[in-house]
């Protein structure tokens, strides 16, 4: 009977065994990471990189467990030290494997809330002057107002194909707002979602602190109180008969605001206040209140929809006159920073959609709102760029902290402007770089490039939307369809780029330049959205691209000649947003999911 040689058993059967938990190790590797991606040369070549460690070790294993054996030819001191040498081995390879993994995916989840980030600005450099503290913040949100329609102008009629036929002009139907936007800082802003939630309940998980609760949390007294007494107010159901969507016309908040606002003084004059009002007579069906005579009503439009939405809206204006002689009265006008901002916009058959109100459309129109920031010693501006409703906060918390009482030095100037207090303002730049909105009040840092802007339609499985202007891609959750417009060429959003391939050449628009036909094919669209596969070596691309001076985010990186667009540059855009998108989703997922910012 042939003898066994235990030592060359045991030594070929453990390096055996180790090289396949190598391997398995890999696989594992390849199974986190492979799976979620297109599997390329360089894919690859990354996840077997890290095999060079692991054969290091199988060859100091070697070397040891010929060493030992020819030393100590003992079996069960050599099955002992095998034993423990395999156990080692697989400590090093999971523990390895476990940090590899942890740490790639921690960076993946930090790069894609960098991609999506606002663009940095410079806490040094104000764009405005504030000449003096703000103390208190009234938020106004107004229902339904298109950014053409505040102030009301030529755009909107143009929009909507219709005639203004009264006599009143365009800026008599909402004097009040016209003037506070004149005198205010301002600018046209991307709502993010074209629905409003009302209220806020116990299921409802915020992964960052809202606006009140980060007051609350920010500005403390010497005992470690807060100095911020905050409330929301808009119409409820109860015993005041209804009108319109939401229950009773808007003009019966204002005792309860007025009272809380009395009482929350009397109680203490050094109170800091954060009001939130939800103005909700301008959404839909816009009905004209019963208490009003049908002699005031407007006839502004040869459109009945818009015209009764423009006589709701002149009644809003009429209230916003008393919100801000209410303010004057009490003498808090000067010292309290006026927010007024839509929810979202509305569709009149815009462009000859044939589309009305917010349900399936993706539309420009649909999101684009008008942002108001005043107070009487804030600089007057307009502002052009690309702003999102997700601006509002981290612009409030720039002011009040700029405002904060700072401790008296000697030989200190007065500073003239109240914004550059916040320079050295450690909490404004832990805000500005939790929240991915930032600060309109500053210049950023890199002026030419253009921020990724996310919008959600209705819920309910409708449209996703993401811009970088003046690129835009939309994606049809229900049909599975992927739709990509250039807004400059083709503000109207009628020319689908991807859809090009089902038309002959000579039917391209004119600002359109293509290098083969059958590029438009390449990309597959159907059925990847709901893919298990993620591909994360495209959007290591997008951050390559986006760290080599942002170049590949200005329009002019798919202009030629400044007269047409390369398609071949907007598809590849559009492949790569498109990922970055479904990377995002799964991010705002797991934040909403587990209460987790990372």
């Amino acid at each position: 009977m042939r003898q066994i040689d235990w030592r060359s058993f045991l030594t070929s059967g453990v390096l055996s065994i180790c090289f396949v938990a190598t391997c398995a190790n890999r696989i594992l590797a390849f199974h986190h990471y492979g799976n979620k991606m297109n599997l390329s040369s360089n894919t690859f070549l990354w996840i077997w990189i890290i095999f060079i460690p692991d054969l290091i070790v199988l060859f100091i294993l070697y070397l040891l467990l010929f060493y030992v054996g020819s030393k100590y030819p003992q079996y069960n001191l050599y099955s002992i030290l095998v034993g423990l040498v395999y156990a080692l081995f697989i400590i090093l390879v999971s523990s390895s494997n476990i940090i590899m993994l942890t740490i790639t995916g921690e960076s993946i989840v930090n790069s894609i809330t960098e991609a999506i980030r606002a663009p940095p600005v410079n806490i040094s450099d104000p764009i405005v002057t504030l000449k003096k503290p703000i103390k208190n913040v009234f938020l106004i949100i107004l229902e339904s107002i298109h950014a053409d329609v505040l102030p009301l102008n030529e755009h909107f009629l143009n929009a909507t194909q219709s005639t203004f036929t009264s006599d009143i002009p365009l800026t008599n139907v909402t004097p009040i707002l016209n003037s506070f936007w004149k005198n205010s800082l301002r600018t046209i802003a991307s709502s993010t979602s074209s629905y409003t939630l009302k209220k806020v309940n116990e299921e409802n998980i915020v992964y960052e602190k809202c606006l009140p609760e980060l007051l609350h949390y920010t500005f403390k007294t010497k005992t470690n109180q807060s100095k911020f007494r905050s409330a929301f107010f808009t119409s409820a159901r109860g015993s005041i008969p209804d009108l319109g969507m939401f229950g009773p016309a808007d003009p019966t908040i204002l005792p309860l605001l007025w009272k809380w606002l009395d009482d929350t003084l009397v109680e203490d004059q050094n109170h800091q206040l954060m009001i939130s009002l939800l103005i909700t007579e301008t959404h839909e069906p816009f009905l004209y209140p019963d208490d009003r005579s049908y002699n005031d009503y407007q006839y502004y439009t040869n459109d009945p929809r818009i015209n009764a939405h423009l006589n709701t809206l002149r009644i809003t204006d009429e209230l916003f006159g008393k919100l801000i002689h209410g303010f004057k009265s009490r003498k808090l006008y000067d010292e309290t920073l006026f927010i007024v901002v839509s929810d979202h916009g509305y569709v009149f058959n815009d462009y000859g959609s044939q589309t009305v109100g917010l349900l399936s459309s993706p539309l420009e129109s649909a999101f684009s709102v008008p942002l108001i920031f005043h107070n009487r010693y804030l600089q007057p501006k307009q502002l052009h760029g690309q702003y999102s409703t997700m601006d509002i906060l981290p612009t409030i918390m720039d002011i009040l902290l700029s405002s904060k009482k700072k401790k008296k030095k000697k030989k200190k100037k007065k500073l003239t402007n109240q914004l550059l207090s916040s320079v050295e303002n450690q909490q404004l730049k832990t805000i500005l770089s939790l929240y991915e909105g930032t600060s309109i009040l500053r210049r950023r840092t890199e002026e030419e490039s253009i921020r990724y802007i996310f919008n959600l339609a209705n819920p309910g499985n409708s449209f996703l939307s993401v811009k970088q202007y003046p690129r835009k891609l939309t994606y049809d959750i229900t049909n599975d369809e992927v739709h990509l417009y250039h807004l400059q060429y083709d503000p109207f959003e009628s020319i689908d780029l991807i859809n090009l391939s089902n038309q002959p050449i000579d039917n391209y628009p004119s600002w359109i330049h293509i290098n083969h036909h059958k590029q438009i094919l390449k990309y597959g669209w159907k059925g990847r959205w709901t893919s298990k596969t993620i591909r994360i070596s495209m959007f290591s691309q997008i951050l390559s691209e986006k760290n080599k001076n942002n170049h590949w985010l200005r329009p002019k990186s798919v202009i030629l000649n400044n007269s047409k667009i390369n398609l071949d540059e907007m598809l590849n855009w559009a492949d790569r947003t498109f990922e970055l998108t479904r990377l995002w989703t799964k991010l705002i997922f797991k934040r909403y999911r587990t209460n987790n910012t990372r």
